[in-house]
């Protein structure tokens, strides 16, 4: 938005967010079978969850002070503008399901098998980011 500082927080994000996406594994991946517990691998997902939910808000405000700030013609003027707006619509569709799931692993009776079909929205948009 043209503050350094605004900048430099919603870069440390991204940064941030970029980490989160690479620490999430699938439980039958080399990662996921270094857990010594199903609770504990549950557990750790759940917190990236937390971490991806308090983002994703962090992305979609940014979004609205600048549709509030320039309007929504100057966010997407280029190809990244709107390959933004893309993502961040997405990734506030995909809230809903990410707390539902993030609800179910940080349950205490979490069950790998439990969790995997759970989410409100139905659709997962974490791989555009």
């Amino acid at each position: 938005l043209g503050n350094r500082y605004f900048d430099g927080a919603v870069l440390a994000a991204v940064v941030l967010s970029v980490l989160v996406l690479a620490s999430q594994h699938q439980p039958d991946s080399y990662p996921g079978k270094q857990w010594s517990s199903e609770q504990k691998y549950l557990f750790f997902h759940g917190v990236l969850d937390v971490f991806n939910s308090v983002l994703n808000s962090v992305f979609v405000l940014e979004f609205i002070l600048k549709v509030t700030g320039f309007g929504l013609w100057a966010c997407v003027n280029s190809v990244m503008g709107v390959l933004d707006t893309v993502v961040v619509v997405l990734a506030a569709y995909e809230m809903p399901s990410l707390v539902f799931s993030m609800h179910c692993r940080l349950a205490a009776h979490a069950t790998i098998k439990g969790c995997a079909d759970v989410g409100g929205a139905g659709f997962n948009a974490t791989w555009l980011r």
